[in-house]
């Protein structure tokens, strides 16, 4: 008898042994997969493999928009070196380029500031779009879609469809590791003006962005009620709530306790008495192209407009105006923009430009990449 027991210890061991060693060459394969993912990341290109081609398409694109005025411009078929090598969905994408500023918003309390970052966010989608006037981006198929997965460098992931082949609608959907979700669909409608051409979107784009665990709780609902949280309260409230100690009467009844409460909480978050997420939304601006029918001028392109960033949950909002260049003046891609509580009263005043950076008085809150070199023989492409 004490000779099978020893054998069954032996062998009780034996096994143990070797889950141990199954379990390290997992987390070693685990840890190689993990390099050669990141090693993937870094080598990412920096540049398209050719330049663009030297034909220039100024005096073809001069006579062909003259020919087509007030016909829409999505059912006219333009040669191929009209297009930079990307498409609508793909340019979409492109708005995620300072994806950061969501993640630098996702770990911010106050609301001001969240919707202050959520407005400088929307502001530098338009940066990369200002040397790229010449081209226009492919016209996807229907049911066409793009992913890109920027998990690993940028904590994102972007997925893209057309839904609607005319006129044109696009969609997308875009997963933060921070804790926000972007939705957005887009439709274009062409203007055509004395010298210009405008580019009007129609669409909506919702974000939303998750609170931080400690600003989660309110005892009101979303409506803004008086039944839900002033907006001076503190976190005293709710560390008095969730955070009580039970000292003296043993661990079996602080668990009981803590349990009671993680119930309660979780019925009210069912009952919408816990806001996890604020949700934003806003609207684009028109983009005008100038200069189109006026031989030898050089091309150019402006955004102007007003962009309201509303958050739905607080009730705090931004109002960005992208002003438009006078005939007087040679500053383009002016951006102002403020910041206003639920009352309407202004807390925030930020002004710059796309080419420079937008600013709280001095002090720099955003700033574009720089272009790299010999960006204008690569389409403009940042």
């Amino acid at each position: 008898m004490e000779g099978e027991k020893e054998e069954e210890e032996e062998e009780c061991l034996e096994e143990g042994r070797m889950k141990g060693e199954y379990n390290e060459q997992q987390q070693q394969q685990q840890q190689q997969q993990q390099k050669v993912m990141n090693s993937v990341v870094r080598r990412r290109r920096s540049r398209l493999p050719k330049p663009q081609s030297n034909v220039s398409n100024v005096k073809s694109m001069i006579s062909m928009l003259w020919n087509n005025i007030g016909k829409d411009m999505t059912l006219l078929s333009f040669p191929v070196t009209f297009n930079e090598p990307i498409n609508i969905l793909q340019r979409m994408c492109e708005e995620f380029e300072y994806s950061e500023l969501l993640d630098r918003a996702c770990g911010l309390r106050d609301p001001a500031e969240r919707v202050l970052n959520v407005a400088l966010f929307a502001i530098s989608g338009y940066s990369s779009t200002l040397h790229r006037c010449e081209h226009k981006p492919y016209n996807p198929l229907l049911g066409e879609t793009y992913e890109c997965d920027r998990t690993l460098d940028c904590g994102f992931r972007f997925i893209a469809e057309k839904v609607v082949h005319y006129p044109p609608v696009c969609v997308c959907y875009v997963e933060g590791v921070a804790g926000y979700t972007y939705t957005e669909w887009l439709s274009v409608n062409t203007k055509f003006g004395a010298t210009s051409m405008d580019l009007v979107p129609e669409g909506k784009t919702v974000l939303y962005l998750k609170r931080p665990s400690e600003e989660r709780y309110t005892r009101g609902g979303k409506d803004g009620s008086e039944n839900g949280a002033k907006e001076n309260d503190t976190c005293e409230q709710e560390d008095s709530y969730h955070g009580k100690r039970y000292e003296g009467k043993g661990n079996k009844e602080k668990e009981e306790k803590t349990n009671e409460l993680e119930t309660e909480t979780e019925r009210e978050r069912q009952e919408g008495k816990v806001i996890e997420e604020d949700e934003y939304e806003w609207n684009k601006v028109t983009t005008s192209i100038y200069n189109i029918f006026v031989p030898g001028s050089k091309i150019y392109m402006e955004h102007h407009g007003n962009m309201i960033i509303k958050d739905n949950t607080t009730g705090y909002q931004c109002r960005v105006i992208f002003h438009k260049s006078s005939f007087f003046s040679s500053r383009r891609h002016r951006v102002t923009g403020t910041v206003y509580d639920a009352s309407g009263r202004e807390v925030r005043s930020i002004s710059g430009c796309l080419t420079d950076g937008i600013y709280l008085g001095k002090v720099p809150l955003w700033r574009p990449n720089p272009m790299p070199d010999a960006y204008e023989s690569y389409y403009g492409l940042t």
